[in-house]
């Protein structure tokens, strides 16, 4: 995976105090601008392909990207929202695996390495950890790891975490997503955001989600965001560095994973699909899962969904 997008076109007149008529992207952090951050830590990670959406004061941006990033302007970023951003990203995505991230969320090269090493085709980084707000996107998945729904004002208890901004499309899926984003950018330009395609990657290959795991990442909406990022990002950095191999955990979770994969596609009866599902809750979360045994008593696949918060089907 060598390709990536960031959306990069809006104003951010909520970090206007900060960035006195600047693109919200060259807003500093620790003197450093959060794009030229982004477009770094990409790299770490061995992608090489990276194509930057800017609308307001492009200019301003053109002069201070890297040689061999690509610019696309947003010529209609005053009216409209981040999937017309995409959407004139379109052209140098097509045919490929990509990743998408929006402008105001700052990852580690650690946790970027992490989506590209999943197995899933299709992913998006979730958040298990983050306090519950009812106004931040949450992710729903089934008994099979598969998202089902990606929304705001989801009840805490049906979910698994916050979305966190960052979305793996596999190549399979990758036309099919692009020609949905170009119809709905042309058809609700103005308020329309990537997310509203996100059913053509679960219809496809699925969309799942990849935990945070307590790796860092910032979403810089405000002066006080902007603060907190400048406060933790030497130290949290420190914590964790992007590896050239796979680590052994995440080898172990990518076996499993494919296991899983195979058994989706046979008739398994359902307890024992709800053991092996609880066997994967516990590669993704092994404290929760072990807490939950202990405090409940009751067998694996009765604990599973309580685990991952979803609803199981009826045996």
């Amino acid at each position: 995976m060598t390709r990536a997008v960031i959306l990069a076109a809006g104003i951010g007149s909520r970090l206007a105090a900060v960035t006195n008529g600047r693109p919200k992207c060259l807003a500093p952090i620790n003197g450093e601008p959060i794009r030229l951050r982004n477009i770094r830590h990409l790299k770490d990670v061995g992608i090489t392909d990276i194509t930057v959406v800017a609308g307001y004061e492009s200019a301003q941006v053109r002069d201070v990207l890297p040689k061999g990033v690509t610019l696309v302007v947003n010529t209609r970023y005053a009216e409209t929202n981040s999937i017309v951003s995409l959407a004139c990203a379109a052209p140098n995505l097509r045919g490929d695996v990509f990743l998408m991230q929006n402008v105001d969320v700052l990852y580690s090269a650690g946790l970027l390495q992490r989506l590209l090493l999943h197995p899933a085709a299709n992913a998006c980084l979730v958040d298990s950890d983050r306090a519950y707000s009812p106004d931040e996107y949450r992710i729903s998945v089934n008994h099979q790891g598969k998202i089902t729904q990606y929304a705001k004002g989801l009840p805490d208890e049906d979910t698994v975490g916050e979305c966190a901004q960052l979305l793996k499309v596999g190549r399979e899926d990758c036309d099919a997503f692009l020609d949905s984003v170009e119809e709905i950018a042309h058809s609700s330009g103005a308020t329309g955001f990537p997310l509203q395609a996100y059913p053509i990657l679960q219809a496809g290959k699925g969309l799942f989600p990849v935990y945070t795991a307590q790796l860092p990442w910032w979403e810089i909406d405000r002066p006080d965001d902007l603060r907190t990022c400048e406060e933790t990002y030497a130290s949290e950095l420190a914590r964790i560095k992007p590896r050239t191999a796979t680590p052994k955990p995440l080898a172990a979770r990518h076996a499993l994973e494919r296991a899983l994969g195979l058994l989706r596609h046979r008739e398994v009866p359902w307890r024992l699909q709800q053991t092996l599902a609880a066997l994967r809750a516990f590669a993704h979360h092994p404290i929760r899962a072990l807490q939950w045994f202990r405090d409940s008593g009751t067998k694996p696949y009765a604990w599973t969904a309580t685990v991952f918060r979803c609803t199981a089907p009826p045996c």
